[in-house]
């Protein structure tokens, strides 16, 4: 994410002590020297944390609604969140979400990654589980 924002700091919220290393080896894999890694789980860790132009939300371990209303409250009029969503109740809470708020633009999109695997003397795709990506623009 941080090779898309030139200006401006990432917040990265894990929940997860054991993704935290894997964290610090992707910034510095990628030379971004602006990623900030805050361990925790959301939506109490977020508190901490200045109002933000961008919200990337991709996961929620059972606490989609108070992360979404936490974010509501820190994204800034004009803002842009988004939120991943593996399981079919998931993209529906965040879609619901966004339209009762009044956000604009909402849109879901569904996005599968296969892979291809030899079967005899042909190939044929895998299709992986898909991921609905869900966004919408915070009202002015």
């Amino acid at each position: 994410m941080r090779l898309q924002i030139k200006h401006g700091t990432v917040y990265a919220l894990e929940k997860d002590g054991s993704a935290d290393e894997l964290v610090e080896t992707n910034v510095r894999r990628f030379g971004v020297n602006n990623v900030k890694l805050v361990p925790g789980f959301a939506p109490a860790t977020m508190e901490k944390l200045p109002p933000a132009d961008r919200i990337f939300i991709g996961g929620s371990a059972g606490a989609l609604l108070e992360i979404l209303q936490a974010a509501n409250q820190k994204l800034k009029p004009g803002g842009w969140l988004a939120a991943t969503a593996v399981t079919l109740e998931t993209g529906p809470v965040v879609l619901g979400f966004l339209e009762e708020k009044g956000y604009q633009q909402v849109e879901a999109v569904s996005v599968t990654v296969a892979e291809a695997r030899r079967v005899g003397r042909s190939h044929m795709w895998q299709g992986q589980n898909p991921v609905v990506v869900v966004s919408g623009q915070k009202p002015e």
